[in-house]
């Protein structure tokens, strides 16, 4: 595959990626949203991570976009491909061919980064890493999510989907609207009591939580 359908496939994964195309730091953007409000809290709600290669944020997340295309191509990629419309079906034919030659090679780049992760970070050195959290894994270190709540996120079985609706609703409730992303209970706990000793307002509908 030639330079130019390089190029192209790279940016059909980067504009079709679950983070947009550029890059930020959720948690950090939610910190500053409670500090510009005066908001104390007693830790920082980000971490910044060493990435594998030592690659900056906003690299590994087009690195990722591009892990994500490949990877999962069959499910969704294909539709993304399929509806470009600078390319001819014979450049996408070899696009295709590309993809479907380096799929395993990819995943197993994406094994390897994560365990590089692991290395280069002892605070993540606790997790399992493993084929179905990986991607999850190097994402929430891309984005500065702290340890915990990357802990939190991947323990998919135990995670209460219920319990994180709550705590978002009773964030938003002190008139919050940056997105907090995922929070492990305890993290949310330590927010929200943090809100409300700043306001010293406990809102009707959760004040006996």
């Amino acid at each position: 595959m030639n330079k130019k359908l390089q190029l192209l496939l790279a940016n059909i994964a980067l504009n079709n990626s679950p983070y947009g195309t550029e890059w930020y730091s959720g948690p950090k953007r939610f910190e500053d949203s409670l500090i510009a409000r005066g908001v104390k809290l007693p830790h920082n709600l980000y971490y910044k991570y060493k990435l594998p290669g030592d690659t900056e944020p906003e690299a590994y997340m087009q690195k990722l976009a591009l892990y994500s295309f490949f990877i999962n191509y069959d499910s969704w990629g294909y539709a993304c491909l399929e509806e470009n419309k600078q390319i001819t079906q014979s450049e996408k034919d070899l696009i295709v061919n590309e993809i479907h030659a380096k799929q395993k090679e990819y995943a197993q780049s994406l094994l390897d980064d994560g365990k590089e992760l692991l290395r280069l970070n002892p605070n993540l050195r606790h997790l399992l890493i493993n084929s179905q959290n990986v991607f999850d894994v190097l994402s929430g270190a891309t984005f500065w999510y702290l340890p915990r709540n990357i802990e939190y996120f991947i323990d998919y079985k135990k995670r209460d989907i219920k319990k994180e609706q709550e705590n978002y609703e009773i964030i938003s409730s002190f008139g919050i609207k940056e997105s907090c992303g995922i929070l492990a209970p305890e993290i949310a706990d330590m927010v929200i009591s943090a809100l409300r000793k700043h306001t010293n307002i406990i809102p009707n509908k959760h004040k006996n939580r």
